[in-house]
């Protein structure tokens, strides 16, 4: 329903429901629930009708009363065919500037034709812009976004075609955008780019195998060391056991050596 005021409803020759509001003209199929919505962009004088002013004749002309005078059409005529508008990404910034085509940069082609893009840490603040062909009415066209590796569930910016994602921290992510259609429906018509954004490089693979190999140098060293002074202080105690077993020997010769004297002394 475009608006929550209703101001008459009739039902045509198909038994369709035709229902103004104070936002435009609404069609009902009441066995469906399938809904389609008419408003100045559809060629409506106006998007708000009189109350109790609506009509059909005999021929299934059905006639309203707006603010701004009166509509006649024959709803058999209408062309109520629900086109899916395609949805592209047409313009990328990086810091708040735009991304140009180079053989190096991060565009090396058209962002209409781009999949995927990589940029280092420097260049995680940034921002695309959008846009669905709807040729009938372009300015009603609404969109949804999300940022898929930041969070799975969308955005609804109403006619807003510029998002703005600042300081992304390092990793892969899937930038998707879609929009409505004529009636207001969301159908799949989603468009997406992968982003990578590089870590700096003392958070890079190579720097933590730096890191890891750094750690185990220090572990290795200190085991090391740990095990070559175990060693000099095992050293040092048997040189002072072999010290304390001589010193007993040579103490044992010099009380034998008077002993021995007094024996024969006696004798």
């Amino acid at each position: 329903m475009p608006g929550n005021l209703v101001y008459s409803i009739i039902e045509d020759n198909n038994n369709y429901l035709w229902i103004t509001t104070s936002k435009g003209l609404l069609r009902l199929n009441p066995e469906t629930g399938a809904t389609h919505t008419f408003t100045q962009t559809n060629g409506l004088l106006s998007n708000q009708f009189n109350y109790s002013s609506a009509f059909k004749d005999n021929a299934g002309y059905i006639y309203f009363g707006s603010v701004k005078g009166l509509i006649r059409f024959n709803p058999s005529q209408l062309d109520t065919q629900n086109n899916v508008p395609p949805v592209y990404i047409t313009n990328m910034q990086i810091n708040n500037v735009d991304v140009n085509i180079t053989r190096n940069g991060p565009l090396t082609q058209s962002i209409l034709h781009t999949n995927q893009v990589t940029l280092n840490h420097l260049q995680s603040s940034i921002s695309f812009n959008f846009a669905a062909l709807h040729f009938t009415s372009p300015q009603n066209v609404e969109y949804a976004y999300r940022l898929e590796g930041a969070g799975e569930s969308w955005n609804y910016i109403k006619t807003n075609r510029t998002v703005y994602f600042t300081n992304l921290s390092p990793g892969t992510y899937r930038f998707v955008v879609k929009s409505n259609d004529s009636n207001g429906n969301w159908p799949p018509n989603e468009k997406s780019i992968i982003i990578k954004i590089l870590p700096p490089w003392w958070l890079s693979k190579w720097a933590y195998a730096v890191y890891t190999a750094f750690l185990i140098a220090i572990v290795y060293l200190v085991i090391n060391f740990y095990h070559n002074r175990q060693k000099e202080k095992q050293k040092a105690q048997m040189a002072l056991f072999e010290r304390e077993k001589e010193k007993e020997t040579y103490e044992s010769k010099i009380d034998f050596l008077p002993k021995l004297r007094m024996k024969y002394e006696h004798r």
